[in-house]
């Protein structure tokens, strides 16, 4: 019985293992599979890896093949760029100034100790590359952000300094700096490597090595230097420009710290004198600002310095490219003639006689088809031509354009969003800003109900912000901002209408009217065509071309400007025989400025504008005083379009210039003059021609509202003449004597009636010709060539007409 018990618990506990035996073989199948899919896995990626890293030699032996080879002339080179002009002959060259040479024997350890630390501390265990500094750099630009730390050694940026574009990312450029970088090792000693290092690199302000550094900042040998002073040299080949202890001085001092501070990790300076220096002011020991500017700016003995200047902007514009260190062939836009044209313009009495020697201006002259930059005149009759990079006039002014804007801001961007022809009516009268301030025309007249046309060339305030108003202050802003013009919009108003934005010079301007003159495509003003790299690479840097407004706008705006230089505020700028249109402009100044700047006469204004084109060319003058305070008196006014005249009149002479095409869309019809709405001049009547696009002209014919003035005039006076009659007839009944006595009254009144006419039609007709002179931002004032007292050349000027 027991037995039968014990053989069915038996039982009872093998059924119990069937289960668990069952899944335990599960579990090691499902291991099994697991195991097999790691394995399969580990010999994908083995075989990928392996796969990769042998077309990544395949990649790197073909990127090395084509690397360019290792000489001592490319480790020791300058590295200057040249600058062609339109011509394609070198008329500067750029970054050969400035280097002295110092053997390493000469180098102070403290140097080399600062160097080594914060730029490749293993420098003496590696063979070219680092693969621990890469793994760190790597790490660091994960946890710090990307930049954080680099990772090439000081090798490789030998390699970047004088035989490959540093500013190319590729995997290319990396392959061939990691190769020639291990081949520069093989030829070169740790020694040698470093004196090339140091003796390359550049400085900022056209220096380059630290040993030149060392005299531009300190005016000291690198031996005298203390270890803050050595840190600050060692930390600014990093960054350059944004390291520049006078320009920069925060972070100088920041990049100097980290270099003491790498230093003491790597043992050569104790925690203790890095706590001492970090408290040493930036500025310890350099020299006065004015002799450093002094050292960059006597080194150059280009003619055509004005014209430089904006090529290096150009050119550094993107951060990828240093004309000083790169080795750069730069093709320009510069015409030589024009640019030693301007320079004596600006520079000289030789061709217009200034009445200041102070009195100074900036101007573009720019291709109309293209955009290219032809000449630059920058300064005064004190300006030193061997001056690098001096303020420029033409480029770097921030000043309000005044009336120069109407075209672009108002009237321009009425016909290209509302449909506007030369003939729309405003009404010149009373008016204020839509806050209740108060706008004036110069003369505190007005015109009544007149064209656009005539608002454009007489330059008439109140018109001018009626447009700007119809059109939207915003839609005018983004017209504009299609032509590179910056607003900051929050502190813009309608003022803008009429010039009040200080951030204008004639660089943007002479763009902005570069549009119209080509048929409204806009070309951005630029100095440089191309640029070939010491790898001959070519980089294209000519901007592209964009239409901003219709062809029908430009033609429009054109044909009423062209007004300005016939019978409006610009006839001294004409020049005979060559179709151009233009517009003047000045500024005033506030009456604080009045009162602080001890100015009292209100014609005075602080600039004057010029902005003119034919289809060949389009130019954009400034004239004014470096310090505002010194004013522009009211036959100074007009050298911004003297200058025009003889500048575009020069270039016009050696050349052919056709006149502005009229597209298809623009109508050109005789209109009954001032009929509003427009209406096709009838039989006999006043008519004037105006313009129209297509679909808005008028089909209706009348007769003008001048014609019906005249004989409402006519009939007044007629009703007069019979009054008088009357009046003659009664008193011839009188006696003789009281006859006499009447007649000699009557001859009295009526002499004195007939001179008080005349006097009203002189005064009318001195109102007509004074109505045709400028109006400026914001209380303009008209243009005569009176000259002042504090003036005593003669300033050749013609009175308009």
């Amino acid at each position: 019985m027991s037995d039968q018990t014990q053989t069915r618990v038996q039982k009872n506990q093998s059924n119990k293992k069937q289960p668990a035996k069952k899944k335990q073989q599960k579990q090691n199948k499902q291991q099994s599979i697991l195991w097999r899919a790691i394995k399969w896995l580990v010999f994908t990626m083995l075989a990928l890896m392996i796969v990769g890293i042998t077309a990544g030699l395949i990649v790197f032996k073909t990127y090395a093949d084509t690397a360019p080879k290792i000489t001592d002339k490319a480790l020791s080179d300058t590295l200057s760029s040249n600058l062609y002009d339109i011509k394609g002959k070198v008329f500067a060259e750029i970054g050969k100034e400035q280097r002295e040479h110092i053997d390493i024997k000469d180098v102070p350890t403290d140097v080399t100790d600062a160097l080594i630390s914060v730029e490749d501390m293993r420098f003496y265990k590696h063979h070219g590359i680092d693969p621990i500094r890469i793994a760190g750099a790597a790490v660091a630009n994960i946890t710090g952000g990307f930049g954080s730390q680099g990772g090439s050694t000081l090798t490789q940026q030998v390699i970047k300094l004088s035989l490959l574009d540093y500013t190319d990312a590729t995997i290319k450029r990396k392959s061939q700096e990691a190769y020639l970088a291990m081949e520069l090792e093989k030829k070169y000693s740790k020694e040698q490597i470093l004196e090339i290092y140091i003796n390359k690199v550049y400085m900022g302000d056209s220096v380059y090595g630290m040993s030149t550094g060392a005299k531009h900042f300190y005016n000291k040998k690198l031996s005298q230097l203390s270890i803050p002073q050595v840190a600050l040299l060692v930390g600014i080949p990093n960054s350059p420009n944004e390291l520049n202890p006078y320009d920069h001085p925060e972070a100088a001092k920041e990049r100097r710290d980290t270099v003491m501070q790498r230093m003491v990790e790597n043992g050569k300076l104790t925690q203790a004198k890095m706590d001492e220096y970090r408290a040493e002011p930036i500025n310890t020991g350099l020299v006065p600002e004015s002799k450093r500017t002094t050292s960059i700016e006597s080194k150059t003995d280009s003619k055509y310095n004005n014209y430089i200047t904006q090529v290096i902007k150009e050119v550094q514009a993107d951060g990828k490219h240093d004309v000083y260190t790169d080795g750069l062939q730069i093709y320009t836009t510069l015409d030589r003639d024009a640019q030693q044209y301007a320079d004596k313009l600006a520079t000289t009495n030789k061709i217009i006689s200034y009445s200041d020697d102070r009195l100074t201006t900036g101007f573009v002259f720019m291709d109309s088809t293209n955009g290219e930059i032809l000449a630059i005149g920058s300064g005064n009759r004190n300006s030193k031509q061997d001056v690098k990079l001096g303020f420029n006039f033409a480029t770097d002014i921030n000043r309000q354009p005044g009336s120069t804007f109407k075209p672009l801001a108002d009237y321009a961007p009425a016909i290209e969003y509302l449909n506007w022809s030369t003939a729309h009516i405003l009404d010149d009268s009373s008016y204020q800003y839509s806050n209740g301030a108060e706008i004036n025309n110069w003369d505190r007249s007005y015109q009544g109900k007149i064209t656009i046309r005539q608002a454009l060339y007489d330059s008439r305030n109140i018109p001018a912000l009626k447009a700007l108003q119809a059109v939207g202050l915003d839609r005018s802003l983004n017209f504009m901002e299609k032509m590179d013009f910056k607003f900051d919009r929050d502190k813009l108003g309608e003022s803008i209408a009429i010039g009040a934005y200080d951030k204008v010079n004639p660089l943007l301007l002479t763009g902005g009217y570069g549009a119209f003159a080509n048929n409204g495509v806009y070309n951005k003003p630029h100095t440089v065509k191309k640029i070939t790299t010491r790898q001959g690479d070519t980089i294209d840097m000519a901007p592209e071309s964009k239409r901003v407004m219709a062809p029908h706008t430009a033609y429009m705006i054109t044909d009423m400007l062209k007004d300005t230089l016939t019978k409006g505020t610009g006839t001294t700028a004409a020049i005979s025989g060559l179709q151009a249109a233009g517009k003047t402009g000045t500024t005033n100044y506030t009456d604080q400025e009045m009162s602080d700047y001890g100015i009292s006469d209100p014609a005075s204004v602080p600039d004057s504008w010029f902005a003119g084109y034919t289809t060949r060319y389009t130019m954009g003058v400034w004239t004014g005083y470096e310090q505002k305070k010194v004013y522009l008196s009211k036959s100074e006014q007009n050298y911004a379009k003297l200058i025009y005249r003889e500048m575009m009149g020069y270039m016009s002479s050696k050349t052919s210039t056709e006149d502005f095409h009229q597209p298809d869309d623009v109508l050109s019809l005789s209109i009954a003059a001032k009929s509003n709405p427009p209406l096709l001049a009838a039989k006999g009547t006043t008519s004037t021609t105006e313009l129209f696009i297509a679909g808005t002209q008028p089909f209706s014919y009348g007769s003008s509202p001048v014609d019906k003035a005249k004989k409402s005039t006519s009939k007044e006076k007629e009703k007069e003449s019979s009054s008088s009659e009357k009046q003659s007839s009664s008193s011839s009944s009188s006696s003789s004597s009281t006859t006499k006595e009447k007649e000699s009254d009557s001859s009295s009144s009526t002499t004195e009636e007939k001179e008080s006419d005349s006097s009203s039609s002189s005064s009318q007709e001195q109102t007509k010709e004074t109505n045709s002179k400028e109006s400026d931002a914001p209380n303009d004032k008209p243009e005569n060539n009176v000259t002042p007292p504090k003036r005593t050349n003669n300033t050749g000027d013609k009175k308009e007409s």
